[in-house]
């Protein structure tokens, strides 16, 4: 006689699984398929691995990109690979190659005489927003080796002039209310896009905030909400030529849909977008100084409280170090040669062919285990 547990005890023991054993084990039969494909399954295992004191499923992820094909006049097959490592321990606090023990990848084809054309929006959640040349949209999930395509925006109504895409700022990040990975533009309007509804909408917000957003690197989402480096105009001079501008962080609140300004150090306020960029740093705010070499790292200790500010690393300890990539949920700093604070010790990667472009903390999630399906038809505002 075949013993028989109740699902609710079968649930409790998926939950506790990684992500790779569920992904095939909703092949064993019709009722673990129904537990792990729904979707209050792959929430509440999330939320079951950020819980966890030891986080064994934590892991870092390195994004490195190459083209098969690099001709103006025909296509370019683009490479993305994820690069999955544990994370360190206390005993090993530097990564190399041999560190990584798993390798996904993403193709796309594109015409164009630009390589590297696309760039990573964000991280969140085991899902990676790629925003590809001409505006297309790729949500991916390493670990599954599941990506879709997102439809694009909502079309403008006649008459409507629409900014230059290079004005044009995105994010991407998790609504914790509704449970549902959403995805920002910004120009002259704000929309989002809700990966639960498949579809994008105007943001009750209305108009953004009069500022220049930075579209350099990642958007980093923390605590709720995405953040961007924002160039503040504050006045002209007395000609009227000249526009006075400070530098700031604007966050978007995911969930109430509200933007707030997260005020810099003076010291810092006066520096030009193009020498700094924010990031995340554990599980904190974080902004780095140096337009290609690794100048200062300042981190935010307390949360949009500006007095909280703190210099972790001056230029004498980072002499002669590029930019990072990305920091892993320690605090390393993740370069294309690798450095820990803590340890002052730097190796040189002996990475594979391609570049790196991308590295940050990364949290294994069910979410696109299913494929969604989405219409392609761009939608006109207001349909």
């Amino acid at each position: 006689m075949a013993q028989y547990f109740p699902e609710e005890i079968i649930r409790e023991i998926l939950l506790k699984l990684p992500v790779k054993s569920l992904s095939r084990f909703n092949c064993v039969n019709k009722e673990w398929c129904s537990i792990i494909e729904n979707p209050t399954f792959a929430s509440d295992h999330l939320a079951h691995i950020n819980r966890s004191d030891n986080n064994s499923t934590g892991r870092l992820l390195a994004l490195k990109v190459s083209d098969e094909t690099y001709c103006p006049s025909k296509n370019t097959t683009t490479i993305i690979t994820a690069c999955l490592a544990k994370q360190e321990t206390e005993q090993a606090c530097q990564y190399n190659v041999k560190s990584f023990d798993e390798y996904t990848y993403l193709s796309f084809s594109h015409k164009s005489s630009i390589s590297f054309s696309f760039e990573v929006v964000g991280s969140c959640n085991g899902l990676v927003l790629l925003r590809c040349l001409s505006d297309t949209l790729i949500l991916w999930n390493p670990l599954l080796e599941k990506s879709v395509t997102l439809p694009q925006p909502c079309a403008y109504e006649t008459g409507y002039v629409d900014v230059h895409p290079h004005s044009t700022s995105w994010g991407f990040g998790f609504d914790s209310w509704t449970n549902d990975c959403k995805v920002v533009k910004i120009d002259s309007q704000v929309q989002i896009f809700s990966l639960a509804t498949g579809s994008w909408k105007s943001s009750r917000v209305g108009a953004p905030p009069a500022c220049s957003l930075s579209n350099r690197g990642p958007q980093p989402f923390i605590n709720g909400a995405i953040h961007w480096l924002a160039s503040i105009r504050i006045g002209n001079d007395a000609n009227q030529m000249i526009k006075y501008q400070r530098l700031s962080i604007l966050s978007f609140d995911v969930s109430n849909e509200i933007f707030r300004e997260i005020m810099l150090p003076k010291t810092l306020s006066i520096h030009s977008p193009q020498f700094c960029s924010i990031t995340e740093y554990g599980k904190s705010l974080a902004l780095c100084v140096g337009e290609i070499w690794f100048n200062s790292l300042w981190v935010m200790k307390e949360y949009r409280a500006a007095e909280s500010w703190t210099q972790v690393l001056n230029h004498n300890t980072l002499v002669g170090l590029p930019k990072p990539l990305g920091f892993s949920s320690s605090g390393a700093a993740l370069l294309k040669t690798s450095y820990d604070p803590k340890c002052t010790k730097i190796k040189t990667e002996n990475a594979r062919k391609g570049a790196y472009c991308f590295a940050g903390s990364y949290v294994e999630s069910l979410v696109l285990l299913n494929q969604p399906k989405f219409s392609r038809k761009r939608p006109r505002r207001g349909e």
